[in-house]
């Protein structure tokens, strides 16, 4: 909460490549060549992090789901980021983007608790962030359990669709924003030279 109310002015808080992956699907709010740059720093970023949180303890903090019950783990786990990322992004998009919410001061509050549900919620497995969970992931290879990478794909597949879900969501449900925000943009391409 603290580092998006810290960051939301400069950048629109994008630490998480799920939520710009959702806000780019939500269409005039982040070029798809911007989001690229993001989504690259953002693991760039947390795999940094993840080193230095290494060199200092010499611990890695391991995120593979556990051996027991394999299967239903995974469906867990896949149900968990696939639905947690949906109601993260979904939530961003509505307290961030819509124009109906323009200049609250609650946003910070709003994402930070969504966050914090999803972590209560799924313990020390869910992540609801690509990036984080490739910076955990590619630095626990110097662990004891270095096989915790092969379920990278769970990290960054489920996030996205949930990401993709909420994008859909919200354009369904603000499609008059939408359409206005699309028919400003032809207007001022139109009187703007090229």
């Amino acid at each position: 909460m603290v580092m998006i109310y810290m960051g939301g002015h400069i950048s629109g808080a994008h630490f998480n490549p799920a939520v710009t992956f959702g806000v780019f699907l939500r269409g005039s709010k982040v070029l798809f060549k911007d989001a690229l740059i993001y989504i690259i720093v953002q693991c760039i970023a947390a795999i940094l992090a993840a080193l230095v949180g290494f060199s200092a303890t010499t611990v890695t903090y391991s995120i593979d789901p556990p051996s027991s019950g394999r299967e239903h783990v995974i469906w867990w786990l896949m149900c968990s980021e696939m639905f947690f990322s949906f109601c993260l992004v979904l939530v961003v998009l509505s307290v961030g983007t819509s124009r109906a919410l323009e200049g609250n001061n609650f946003y910070g509050v709003a994402i930070g608790f969504t966050f914090v549900a999803g972590a209560i919620s799924t313990g020390l497995y869910g992540t609801f962030n690509p990036a984080l969970a490739t910076g955990l992931l590619l630095v626990d290879l110097f662990s004891e359990r270095p096989w915790g990478v092969v379920w990278l794909w769970v990290y960054w597949a489920c996030p996205l669709l949930g990401a993709t879900m909420a994008a859909f969501v919200y354009r369904v449900i603000n499609f008059r924003e939408l359409l206005e925000e699309n028919s400003e943009e032809q207007s001022f391409a139109q009187v703007t030279p090229t």
